[in-house]
C-alpha cells in the first residue's frame, strides 16, 4: 500500500518538531498515539531506515529510508520506530484558515 507522501491543499506549516534519532526518541512516539484533530504531520526521514505503521485493521506498515517522507493524517493511531539508527523530523500543518483560540492554539 502506498500512503500519501505530500500535504493536501490548503494547508501551512506552523511548528516543526525536534530533530530524533534513536537516542532522543521518546517513548510515547514508539507506542500508539496520534495526531490532535485538524492537524496533519510530515514526517521526513533525514538519514537511515524508520518503520512507519499506521494503526488500522489490518495494520500498514512502510519502511522509509533517507530522503522519504509521509502524511500522518488528523487522528490516526500510528507508531514508528528505527531499522537503521538515522533521525527524523516531522513538520505540523494545519488549515490556513485556522483561528487561534487559547483552548485549541
Amino acid at each position: 500500500m502506498t500512503l500519501p507522501d505530500t500535504m493536501p491543499p490548503g494547508l501551512e506549516c506552523y511548528s516543526q518538531s525536534p530533530v530524533f534519532t534513536p537516542d532522543t526518541l521518546p517513548e510515547k512516539l514508539k507506542a500508539s498515539h496520534s495526531i490532535k484533530a485538524g492537524t496533519y504531520g510530515l514526517l521526513r526521514v533525514i538519514s537511515g531506515t524508520l518503520r512507519f505503521t499506521y494503526e488500522t485493521e489490518p495494520s500498514t506498515d512502510v519502511v522509509l529510508n533517507a530522503g522519504e517522507q509521509i502524511v500522518i493524517a488528523p487522528d490516526a493511531l500510528h507508531h514508528v520506530g528505527f531499522e537503521q539508527a538515522g533521525s527524523f523530523q516531522i513538520d505540523f500543518y494545519r488549515s490556513k484558515n485556522h483561528v487561534k483560540r487559547p483552548d485549541n492554539a
